[in-house]
């Protein structure tokens, strides 16, 4: 399976988007769009201009390690974080989703993006902003350049980290915006972060995460069509990511 990805070198509603709006969040993904499809920067989704102002639902995916066709709210520390954008104009329905992924052998995050007919979600907010700001802030997320850790550097890091920059982006970049519509939810993605020394974050250790991957490291190579998985991540602390290292909060700082 191929992606289209950027490299480096992560309220209690039951309800859940879809194409069709709010829908059943473990409704199945029909069988032709279990995978999705590599997003193709020269070939967008129909109905999408990547720099033209548009309003997405933003919506957060809670997968089963090894089976990304799951999606169910309990027990999410210790499952597979991704993001849904859904455009809310377009008379062609499809989903974005982006994902931090590292199976690459050679320890290199990678960040996957792919286009589904549908793909359901669980509510976050709603961006108002171009197709390119999300690139753009997936390239200058901070974890870009670092190696994996399951208990200091994962998948649900990346995620908040990138609903911060969202946040930032909404508040300081002109005709952007970002509203949140489910705080509960929202506040519980987000508490994967910490603020420290007033205006700095850093990533909280997830020894669930860790011990829950752990226990299923093939399951979540063969998710992303790998065939030899790298087994050793337990014992790295992520390159370039220390257990407390900081950033500036871009909502105080700007982007």
């Amino acid at each position: 399976m191929s992606f289209y990805f950027l490299s480096s070198s992560s309220s209690s509603s039951s309800n859940s988007w879809n194409k069709n709006g709010l829908n059943n969040p473990d409704e199945p993904v029909p069988q032709n769009q279990a995978a999705g499809q590599p997003y193709d920067s020269l070939n967008p989704p129909r109905g999408l201009n990547p720099s033209q102002i548009t309003t997405f639902n933003v919506g957060i995916r809670f997968h089963s390690i090894g089976d990304d066709s799951t999606n169910a709210e309990e027990n999410i520390i210790a499952k597979h974080w991704a993001l849904v954008f859904t455009p809310t104009f377009t008379l062609t329905p499809f989903s974005i989703q982006v994902e931090l992924d590292n199976s690459q052998a050679d320890g290199t995050l990678t960040f996957p993006i792919r286009v589904f007919d549908t793909q359901s979600s669980f509510p976050l907010g709603v961006y108002t902003g171009t197709w390119n700001d999300i690139l753009s802030l997936m390239g200058s997320h901070p974890m870009y350049s670092t190696e994996y850790s399951a208990g200091w550097n994962n998948c649900q890091h990346w995620v908040a980290v990138m609903l911060v920059f969202i946040e930032a982006a909404g508040t300081f970049k002109a005709q952007r915006s970002f509203r949140v519509t489910e705080r509960g939810r929202y506040d519980r993605v987000l508490g994967v972060l910490e603020k420290v020394e007033g205006s700095k974050l850093c990533h909280k250790v997830n020894v669930v995460f860790q011990v829950a991957q752990g226990a299923s490291v093939h399951a979540l190579g063969a998710m992303f069509g790998v065939n030899s998985y790298v087994t050793s991540f337990l014992e790295r602390s992520g390159k370039g990511w220390q257990e407390r290292t900081t950033f500036r909060d871009p909502r105080v700082f700007g982007l």
